[in-house]
């Protein structure tokens, strides 16, 4: 079990504090995170950062046995590049339709709905990992994770 932890930003470090996280979106989460032992007051935390501005804060998720159900889900993996090279990153859901790759302290974004910043950080992984010449995609990811059907969350991201 992790603690719970509220936080506005979600950034590399939080990551290493906990691996999985979810973007507080619908009243009924709150059920189960009541289920993981979270006092009101922090509940209240959340409901107060989410109603201030119509944000969305994010949350640490505490029990990793079997990963809820969410509309946003960030799970810390390390894909690997055809070539072997271990890259940093998280996926956005179990099926992830967004990915992010960790270089430094920036994420690069991959969303296959938008090819111009697909581009662009593709190019900005391949510079820092300085892996120019080399093919990045597909990466292949694995977890010791479940989903919320009880799979195991691992996969391969193309290239669109």
């Amino acid at each position: 079990m992790y603690e719970f932890k509220i936080v506005r930003e979600l950034t590399r470090s939080n990551f290493d504090e906990c691996p999985v996280w979810s973007e507080y979106y619908d009243y009924d989460e709150l059920e189960d995170i009541r289920t993981w032992g979270v006092s009101e007051s922090k509940i209240n935390e959340l409901l107060s950062i989410s109603e201030e501005g119509n944000e969305h804060p994010y949350y640490s998720v505490s029990n990793l046995d079997i990963l809820p159900d969410r509309m946003r889900l960030f799970i810390k993996v390390v894909f690997t590049t055809p070539s072997g090279q271990e890259l940093d990153g998280f996926i956005i859901n179990p099926s992830p339709f967004i990915i992010g790759i960790f270089c430094g302290h920036e994420e690069m974004y991959f969303n296959p709905s938008l090819e111009d910043i697909w581009k662009q950080s593709e190019i900005n992984v391949k510079k820092f990992y300085t892996i120019e010449k080399e093919y990045i995609f597909p990466l292949k990811y694995s977890t010791n994770y479940l989903d919320s059907q009880k799979n195991k969350i691992e996969g391969i991201i193309k290239k669109p």
